[in-house]
């Protein structure tokens, strides 16, 4: 299938442009420690997860829809080559490609900041053949995502350094019984972060900033376009 291996090369190019823009990640990686140097950077593509800056995300958000149309047009080829009609591809099991950050915001609180971060897949909802036979053109970042409960917004906890934490925050889908927002706050593993958050130690003038921020960050936005908490969450603000 000619076409077939040509579309294949197009996607090949297209996500290795895309983790192009997260090249950052190694250059933070490397300013973490002084005694870190080329040699010591994680090995393997896998090691880094792809993050977005806000200054790249009209180019990552095109890539994304050319990544779209080329996965769309493989799937339709392979429809062809097996004699069936994309509707009845699409009757079988939906399975999301890979996963990407996409930095949208930052809102400064006090002693560091938050980032505004969408949490989506690099493919989304492609029949489960089309998403085996994808997996061959990247192995380490087209990895198959079976009902992942971690898309949406949520936000990056970083210090006055600008260097990322390992806690995000996140509203809650509900709101408390006074009627107000509720954010919560978790670990998470995206990437390498730079050092541990002790949320459990911040004062209420850091908390109530920080949820200040959450609050401008929803914008247009509704709670449920937002990271649903996982199992270990603590609340930020309002404690009651």
């Amino acid at each position: 299938m000619e076409n077939d291996n040509e579309n294949v090369f197009i996607l090949e190019n297209l996500i290795a442009e895309l983790r192009s823009f997260s090249s950052h990640e190694k250059i933070e990686f490397l300013a973490r420690s002084v005694r870190t140097g080329a040699d010591d950077l994680p090995t393997g593509e896998g090691s880094l997860q792809i993050i977005i800056p806000n200054h790249f995300y009209e180019d990552a958000s095109g890539l994304l829809r050319k990544i779209e149309i080329v996965s769309q047009r493989i799937n339709q080829q392979l429809s062809d080559a097996e004699g069936v009609s994309p509707l009845e591809r699409r009757d079988s099991k939906s399975l999301d490609l890979g996963e990407i950050f996409l930095e949208r915001a930052e809102f400064p609180i006090v002693r560091g900041s938050l980032r505004l971060v969408q949490c989506r897949p690099i493919i989304s909802n492609i029949p489960d053949r089309t998403a085996y036979f994808l997996q061959r053109v990247d192995k380490k970042h087209v990895v198959i995502r079976e009902n992942h409960g971690g898309w949406g917004y949520h936000f990056h906890y970083c210090n006055a350094k600008k260097k990322r934490s390992d806690t995000i925050l996140s509203f809650r889908e509900k709101l408390n019984k006074h009627g107000n927002k509720v954010v919560f706050h978790e670990g998470h593993a995206e990437g390498k972060s730079a050092f541990h958050a002790r949320v459990d130690l911040w004062g209420r003038k850091k908390k109530e900033s920080a949820y200040s921020a959450c609050l401008s960050g929803v914008g247009k936005f509704k709670l449920t376009d937002f990271k649903k908490p996982g199992a270990s969450v603590g609340t930020l603000w309002p404690e009651v």
